[in-house]
């Protein structure tokens, strides 16, 4: 299964600019950035809404929601290293991206303004597409355990992230990302391996649902 280094480096470097220019235009009016915010999400609506479904002559039938869904939790029963994947990888994930969204009120506490801030998660995101980019190499130097030695390294930031100075949790900050851009690839890689290709838009969905119960 390759890797989509490519993807997954455009969606950091699209986040990272996002959250600069959300930062900037915040600066300014936070009703602004909120104002610009809704218009681009209304510009996309309009674009989605003009998407056709393709015609395509069904062979097979059609199964319900249900029965999709029981099918795909019949197959992690019976595959346990797919079950512990949609435990392990969306675990991982939550912290990073608890630290993520936190780490504006952690920066604010060391009264750096919204457009130094800005600046320090434009980096972020930058060094966080750096890491998918690396991913792939990422996972040949750790000899296919990069599944476990990247967790481990993320684990060990995120323990000392709070006990560092400003400028050091920058640094901290910054590798956590890199760390979890590695990961998250990998975790895609790993998974659509263990998944037939019918029933990978199901489990992308159940590992999402994994997700939002850890955050909660």
């Amino acid at each position: 299964m390759p890797f989509n280094s490519r993807l997954n480096v455009l969606i950091e470097v699209a986040q990272a600019l996002a959250v600069f220019i959300g930062g900037l235009l915040a600066e300014v009016s936070f009703e602004l950035s909120y104002l610009i915010a809704i218009l681009m999400a209304i510009g996309s609506l309009s674009v989605a809404l003009q998407f056709k479904e393709p015609m395509i002559h069904e062979t097979q039938e059609r199964s319900s929601v249900k029965d999709h869904f029981q099918q795909c939790f019949i197959m992690m029963k019976l595959n346990r290293r797919l079950l512990a994947m949609l435990l392990y990888f969306p675990l991982m994930m939550t912290f990073t991206t608890v630290i993520y969204f936190y780490a504006q009120a952690y920066f604010s506490d060391f009264s750096y303004s919204k457009s130094t801030i800005s600046l320090i998660f434009l980096v972020n995101g930058l060094v966080s597409a750096l890491g998918a980019l690396l991913a792939e190499k990422v996972e040949r130097w750790c000899q296919g355990k990069a599944w476990l030695f990247v967790p481990l390294s993320m684990s060990v930031m995120i323990c000392i992230f709070g006990y560092v100075e400003a400028k050091v949790g920058i640094f901290v900050f910054c590798l956590i990302n890199f760390l979890s851009a590695i990961l998250y690839p990998i975790s895609s890689v790993y998974m659509n391996e263990e998944t037939p290709s019918e029933k990978r838009a199901t489990i992308i969905s159940v590992s999402s649902m994994m997700f939002s119960l850890f955050s909660a």
